[in-house]
């Protein structure tokens, strides 16, 4: 994919600012490229160590307020593809969902039709209601208070100035009220123009972002089916990987001594691996790479003993870079959207407002049972595919501490906790740990 090094870079956030080597992508994402700081010069806060493979994505919205934001950080691709995804969906450009942008836009739109006319046809046959419409058209315009997109700032201080009743003269002027209201419903019509524009550049972000986490999957499948002659493709990468290539089996190769046939093939692909410097994957192709480089050691050495224990330990790495891309695709991406389709419901009304004893949100699994039940069933799945992993002989489990699958293990006793006390945003929070882990 297209990219290019901006050499010392510079992002700021929450008031604070890194300096370092990014790696730009062509949809504009940076990738930090070595550990770093974020520093906040001004005091107040401690600067925060941001580990290598960070993405930091430019928002022109935030950009332009005095929070001391230009970039957003995300830490890993499943995170920043999710967010491009909710997007899209809470703009409403592919769904009826009436607990989407688009569909409040269109309902504020008639509400403001409905005080224009009133004040031009009605108002004079029912004068009790103009108090009334009046506390409406206020109760409109404080919900685009905090709205930061440049037309519904406009149309917020068009809806407030309709909402009062006198004009600059101070004088009562019912179509001074009307011609406003119609200006603030011309603005709400100018960003429902945007809304597809920008829905279609987020879709091709993401789409960007999504091939990308496949070339990942990609680079660790060809390690382990060389590792693992035979072994089936997963689905999602049924479509882009070759099934017709040959691949040779190390255990013949190995059985007829031939080691630079090893070598060869290890060396193709850790070239690949070695270059992926995005997180979640730099982390686990770091210890592959070195591991290979081990591995490329003992074959020159004709260690066949040494040879065996070294890709051992590499197939037990790569697979628990399945288990993360299980995790992450097929639980928290489904967990994640069911969570944001409900917290829009909630905010539009459409279903109760549940909350916990300090009054904060919470889902609970009785507003979607079956969405609910089908995410429990893949946890279950997930803990089955972590049973078949193998850490003992990871370099990231130290004699001194926790073993890596014994750490997630206790994760999900959490997750499980949750599930039980049916507090689903802590189950999503759980499970971020877990991959955060991984």
């Amino acid at each position: 994919m297209p990219k290019r090094v901006l050499e010392r870079q510079i992002v700021h956030n929450s008031n604070g600012f890194l300096k370092g080597d990014m790696r730009a992508y062509e949809w504009g994402d940076l990738v930090q490229l070595e550990d770093g700081w974020l520093v906040f010069p001004q005091g107040g806060k401690k600067h925060r160590f941001v580990p290598r493979g960070t993405i930091w994505v430019f928002n022109r919205e935030k950009a332009g307020e005095k929070a001391g934001t230009t970039h957003l950080r995300y830490d890993s691709l499943y995170e920043r593809q999710r967010a491009d995804r909710h997007a899209v969906s809470n703009y409403g450009t592919r769904t009826r969902d009436p607990a989407t942008e688009k569909s409040e836009l269109e309902r504020d739109i008639a509400l403001l039709r409905g005080f224009s006319e009133y004040v031009l046809y009605m108002r004079r046959h029912l004068p009790e209601q103009w108090q009334e419409m009046l506390a409406r058209q206020e109760e409109i315009a404080s919900r685009y208070e905090p709205k930061r997109a440049a037309p519904k700032v406009d149309a917020q201080e068009y809806m407030a100035r309709s909402a009062d009743p006198l004009d600059s003269r101070g004088q009562p002027n019912p179509f001074k009220n009307a011609m406003e209201s119609g200006t603030a419903i011309g603005n709400i019509m100018i960003r429902l123009e945007d809304i597809p524009r920008i829905a279609r550049c987020l879709d091709r972000r993401s789409g960007g972002v999504f091939n990308l986490i496949t070339w990942h999957l990609q680079q660790f499948w060809d390690l382990w089916r060389f590792l693992e002659p035979g072994a089936r493709c997963p689905q999602r990468l049924a479509r882009v990987m070759a099934s017709s290539d040959r691949i040779p089996d190390w255990r013949a190769l190995l059985k007829a001594r031939d080691f630079q046939a090893i070598q060869r093939a290890l060396v193709a692909r850790q070239i690949p691996i070695a270059s992926m410097h995005i997180r979640p994957f730099c982390r686990n192709a770091a210890h592959t790479v070195a591991d290979l480089d081990e591995a490329i050691v003992r074959c020159r050495a004709q260690d066949a003993k040494g040879l065996v224990m070294l890709l051992k330990r590499i197939k037990e790495g790569i697979r628990f870079i399945f288990v993360l891309d299980f995790l992450q695709m097929d639980i928290i991406g489904p967990l994640s959207d069911l969570l944001e389709r409900l917290r829009r419901q909630v905010r539009a009304g459409l279903i109760p407002r549940l909350t916990d004893e300090q009054g904060k949100l919470v889902i609970r699994r009785e507003l979607a049972p079956d969405r609910f039940a089908a995410l429990q069933a893949r946890i279950d799945s997930f803990e089955q595919r972590l049973a078949k992993c193998d850490d003992t002989g990871l370099k990231r489990r130290s004699p001194k501490s926790q073993g890596l699958k014994s750490k997630i293990q206790d994760g999900l006793v959490q997750v499980r906790s949750h599930i039980t006390a049916d507090d689903w945003n802590s189950v999503k929070r759980g499970l971020d740990e877990i991959a955060d882990m991984l």
